[in-house]
């Protein structure tokens, strides 16, 4: 029962015993009424019969006997009658029938302590009123004893029974709609207070929420402030060191590798502050599509192998086998999630190893990836935080290993909108097991791999070759910004074509008029004119040259925007120089290596002709160093490589062939670089630039250029 039916029901009980209470007063009150009523009658009934035996003879003889004579007529129901004559005497006239038998006149009348007045007796429960009176005329005294019937309740009930039920009827009601008013009354006081409650209980948790938040947010600016300026701190540095003149060309490279690593590490902080956004506001999409088991992970183990020699850790991936030979999901999301998970074992694993497991629980029909380590660990609490955003185990650790702290969060809900789930289990000290499942999609049908077999793959992170002279064509560079007309126009004449430059879209609409471009790089965002505005402007004109977007906004809305004005591609900045010389030259002419390009004669002959001789023997010593450069770099012999292409780099420009130089140099640097695709490439263009010495010197028979076959 509610305490709102527990009012009303106390508030008609207290009406009904009140009503009672009331009741009972007014009906004592008029049973004290009508008992003094009685009383009063008796004393005057008494004195009438003294007065009616005054007046008989009997009195005035004063014959005792005569008066008790006379007064039997004046004996009724109900009544007795005492005579006392002068010596005290009582004599008795009639009797009187009470419960428990016959009442004489002397067992009442020894009850009377004194003559005259009045008085009650009370026998066996049993009222009887008695009124003494003297006898006028006569020495005796007359004593009328009544016994009281108590008719009170019917009297009151016939009186006032029917105002008095009526009144409670109507107290009643009053009382009933009084209680039910109140209790809806309280009740929506309740409601009020319920809801003034549950109110003051949501500001308590939004202001609790914008504390955290506001915490969150000086943690995060913290962390992010950390983590942009200390590659930031690399990159200013490095590069102001490269400016100096007193460093060497290893301690060159090493500086424009840390550069290139922080350079990548801020791109890396930045998407995934963009993938979280993307995910809380429900854009990121996810693109599934049917995938070589083997193949994904032999994509990334190359990769995360690598990052763990660096530490000095060891390496494994095992398969749980049976594992279905192929199943649906996301590659790119997968593959984000499993190489986050493998660089943050490997951060916090200081010795040991790193291992991952690859499973499937077919029955489920979901992947199992573990990734384990043998790295610090964390406590209960620490586990039940790491999966926050914007947070590591503890302060310490962000201090000591650094971080964004969204790379878990990210893959948790990565797993989770691939239809899986990622979850920790981890010991201090000891080391930590992050468990990922991903939904397979349905399998039947699969086969089922048992042991190890040769994937055909492309590794995405291997290194790919740089495209040089491979195209031809004019290309108008639409960029406000100077550094990016730079970068772009350095990658583009490295391919072989020519650039323009125009400042905004409105020059660009200018030039695409007046000038004819094989292509146009159109940065999207643009002073005067924006890319997207002008590009419309030139398919309005009827401009059928290609347009490839340029632009920093890579959500798909952005890229239906650019496609949608009239661009044929999209490409994302930060500019990705593989991906830019792949979609670049599919929409330039390639160029086809000539047979006949000219020969190369040394400068050296021009001022100096007798000195031929000497340019001869160096003609005749090439053919030796092109074999031994080929045999270093098919070995990845390194230190020899770096050997053979110093000599010539020093010997070239001074046998009067600078281009031999400037190409020796290029491949010290990517020796030094350990940039194995880059050498085999420079190598070819060593072989392919000396066979045009050959063909320049006097005196180099055919038959030098077989070793170079």
């Amino acid at each position: 029962m509610s305490w709102h039916s527990k009012l009303v029901f106390s508030i008609l009980a207290l009406s009904v015993l009140g009503l009672l209470l009331l009741s009972s007063v007014l009906y004592d009150s008029y049973r004290q009424s009508s008992m003094g009523l009685q009383r009063r009658d008796l004393a005057a009934h008494s004195l009438g019969i003294a007065q009616s035996l005054s007046w008989s003879s009997s009195a005035q003889a004063g014959a005792t006997e005569s008066l008790l004579n006379a007064a039997r007529p004046f004996v009724a129901a109900g009544y007795l009658i005492f005579l006392v004559d002068h010596s005290g005497k009582f004599h008795p006239v009639g009797k009187m029938a009470v419960p428990g038998g016959e009442v004489t006149q002397e067992e009442l009348f020894g009850n009377v302590v004194e003559r005259g007045g009045s008085g009650v007796l009370s026998r066996d429960g049993v009222n009887f009123a008695w009124s003494a009176v003297g006898i006028p005329g006569s020495e005796h005294v007359l004593v009328l004893i009544h016994q009281e019937e108590d008719t009170s309740i019917e009297n009151f009930v016939r009186e006032f029974g029917v105002p008095l039920f009526v009144t409670m009827l109507v107290f009643l009601w009053i009382t009933t709609w009084t209680a039910l008013i109140l209790g809806a009354l309280f009740k929506k006081l309740d409601r009020q207070k319920v809801l003034f409650k549950e109110q003051a209980e949501k500001l308590a948790e939004a202001h609790e929420k914008a504390l955290k938040a506001s915490m969150a947010k000086g943690s995060f600016l913290a962390n992010m402030s950390h983590e942009i300026r200390t590659p930031l701190t690399a990159i200013i540095g490095f590069s102001e060191s490269l400016l100096g003149s007193d460093q060497s060309l290893e301690e060159r490279i090493s500086s424009i590798k840390t550069i290139n690593h922080s350079g990548k590490h801020l791109l890396h902080v930045i998407n995934e502050i963009l993938d979280i956004s993307k995910i809380e506001a429900e854009k990121l999409e996810i693109d599934l599509m049917q995938v070589s088991t083997l193949q994904l992970v032999n994509e990334i183990e190359p990769l995360m192998a690598m990052q763990a020699s660096e530490k000095g850790l060891a390496f494994d991936v095992n398969y749980d086998f049976p594992i279905p030979e192929t199943f649906t999901t996301d590659p790119t999301r997968l593959k984000q999630i499993l190489i986050n998970l493998v660089s943050n074992a490997i951060k916090f694993t200081e010795k040991g190893s790193i291992q991952v497991n690859v499973g499937c629980d077919r029955e489920k029909q979901q992947m199992r990836f573990v990734v384990i380590d043998t790295g610090i660990g964390m406590t209960a609490e620490q586990c039940r935080n790491v999966f926050q955003a914007f947070s590591q185990a503890d302060v310490s650790t962000t201090r000591k290993y650094g971080g964004t702290g969204l790379g878990l969060t990210l893959s948790q809900q990565l797993s989770e909108m691939l239809g899986g789930s990622l979850s920790v289990q981890s010991v201090p000290g000891v080391g930590s097991r992050f468990t990922a499942f991903v939904d397979t999609g349905p399998l039947d049908g699969v086969e089922d791999l048992h042991e190890i077999v040769e994937v055909c793959a492309e590794s995405d992170v291997a290194p790919r070759t740089m495209s040089r002279n491979s195209v031809t064509g004019r290309v108008l560079i639409a960029e406000d910004n100077q550094v990016n007309q730079r970068l772009l126009d350095l990658y583009i004449t490295t391919m072989g074509a020519t650039t323009s430059v125009a400042e905004n879209g409105q020059q660009a609409v200018e030039h695409a008029s007046s000038t004819e471009f094989d292509l146009i790089l159109m940065d999207m965002q643009m002073p005067v004119m924006s890319g997207v505005e002008a590009t419309e402007e030139l398919r309005r004109r009827g401009y059928k040259g290609k347009i490839i977007a340029l632009t920093a906004n890579t959500t798909p809305e952005d890229r239906e925007l650019c496609l949608r004005s009239g661009c044929d591609d999209f490409l994302p900045k930060p500019i990705d120089r593989e991906r830019f010389v792949e979609t670049v030259s599919a929409y330039l002419k390639p160029v086809t290596p000539a047979d006949g390009e000219p020969p190369i004669v040394s400068n050296l002959l021009q001022s100096q002709p007798d000195l031929a001789h000497l340019v001869a023997e160096f003609v005749d010593f090439l053919p030796a160093k092109i074999d031994a450069l080929r045999s270093a770099a098919r070995e990845k012999d390194w230190e020899k490589l770096k050997d053979e292409a110093h000599q010539l780099k020093g010997v070239g420009g001074g046998y009067g062939y600078p281009g031999l130089t400037e190409l020796a140099g290029k491949l010290e640097f990517q020796i030094i670089s350990r940039n194995s695709v880059e050498v085999d490439s420079l190598v070819l263009a060593m072989d392919a630039y000396c066979r045009r010495i050959y063909a320049g010197a006097s005196e180099a028979p055919v038959p030098r250029r077989a070793t170079t076959s």
